[in-house]
């Protein structure tokens, strides 16, 4: 039967537990609740056999369905907390459960006589149970078997037994169970829709909370970091230096000639200069350096791991290499950019500030002695 009905009112049991649960907390859960549903199962089980004690009945016809009950419980128990059913679309096998608790119900109907008038209500209560889990096909094809089923023995019954089945009230028991598994079945529908709905609204609320980090966190016209993030990376590498004492040093770049292409082209052509220093800077660093739009002709280079004379190095390399790669074309004329930077190295014991005042101050003299060239402080 459904064991996922009963989530509100199940707690996770406690450690000791766990030879019989498991350590899997989903799968403890879901074994937690199909304990509840057996127990609910069994309890009905018990109550028709104390009516049976009460008319002065043997427990004889109860036997059979009981075992049966109790094989398939361990089975499908068995197979859920070792794990086996985990990959499955059903992994607490619910639809499988829902089918045997029913033809236990058909069972009891048929062998025992005590509460037979129980059984299409109970069904019913069983059904209605499922449908924010199973399909609605499914559960309108598990009432129907139940009707079919339970007519049948009803039917039968009338044939073969001097008593009857207690006049009309299983009957109208079945008249109602049938007119409420096509509401049962509509239900199952509506709530499957609403689930969709909801996975659809999660996955775009998904949607928008990673476009958000990506906004909090890159440039959106480079797709480079910005300067928010690049500062918690600076601030992150700032405790890593004091705890490992490794060197890093940074870099400021800044576009020299932006100012003029944006007047004589447009901001446009300046946008793509820009683009283009961010992808063809980012591809020459080392793997490990992270390039970050600074501003908006600036660019944060961070080098760590890297004493100021490798720092230089590598950055005289970059100029370089942005020297014969970095441009665009004008009425079919290739026009170089090139860029002045600042170079500094972190000083055990300063601030972030300090570090980048410090170069910012080596940028303003690289500008302050010409273009195309950089300083380090």
């Amino acid at each position: 039967m459904d064991t996922s009905v009963f989530a509100i009112n199940t707690r996770p049991m406690p450690g000791g537990w766990s030879w019989l649960l498991g350590d899997d907390p989903n799968r403890r859960t879901g074994l937690q609740r199909m304990l509840v549903a057996y127990a609910l199962l069994l309890g009905m089980h018990g109550l028709r056999a104390l009516g049976l004690l009460s008319t002065g009945q043997g427990l004889d016809d109860l036997a059979l369905p009981l075992s049966l009950d109790l094989l398939w419980m361990t089975l499908c128990f068995s197979l859920v907390r070792s794990g086996r059913t985990a990959q499955r679309p059903d992994p607490t096998l619910t639809s499988t459960q829902v089918a045997l608790a029913l033809l236990s119900v058909v069972m009891s109907y048929a062998l025992v006589d005590v509460g037979r008038a129980a059984a299409a209500p109970l069904v019913g209560t069983m059904l209605a149970l499922t449908v924010h889990h199973l399909r609605a096909r499914t559960i309108v094809m598990l009432g129907g078997l139940s009707l079919v089923l339970l007519a049948g023995c009803t039917w039968v019954l009338e044939l073969v037994s001097t008593e009857g089945v207690s006049g009309p009230r299983p009957w109208i028991g079945l008249a109602t169970l049938a007119l409420c598994v096509p509401g049962l079945g509509w239900a199952a529908h509506r709530a499957a829709t609403l689930r969709q709905t909801q996975k659809a609204q999660r996955s775009a609320l998904q949607e928008a909370l990673t476009t958000l980090d990506a906004l909090a966190t890159q440039d959106e016209l480079t797709g480079l970091a910005n300067q928010r993030h690049m500062q918690a990376v600076l601030q992150a590498e700032c405790k890593r230096h004091a705890r490992s004492g490794r060197p890093f040093c940074i870099a400021l770049l800044d576009i020299d000639q932006l100012q003029a292409v944006n007047e004589r082209h447009g901001l446009a052509q300046g946008d793509e200069v820009i683009r283009q220093l961010a992808r063809v800077g980012s591809s020459h660093l080392r793997a490990s350096d992270m390039m970050a739009r600074w501003s908006g002709e600036e660019f944060m280079i961070l080098m760590p791991e890297t004493p100021l004379d490798g720092g230089m190095r590598s950055l005289e390399r970059l100029r370089e290499h942005l020297r014969t790669r970095w441009g665009y074309y004008h009425d079919g004329r290739w026009v170089p950019m090139n860029c002045t930077a600042g170079l500094t190295r972190y000083r055990t014991g300063e601030t972030l500030q300090q570090m980048l005042h410090r170069v910012d101050q080596a940028l303003r003299e690289a500008r302050a002695s010409g273009q195309d060239q950089v300083v380090n402080s």
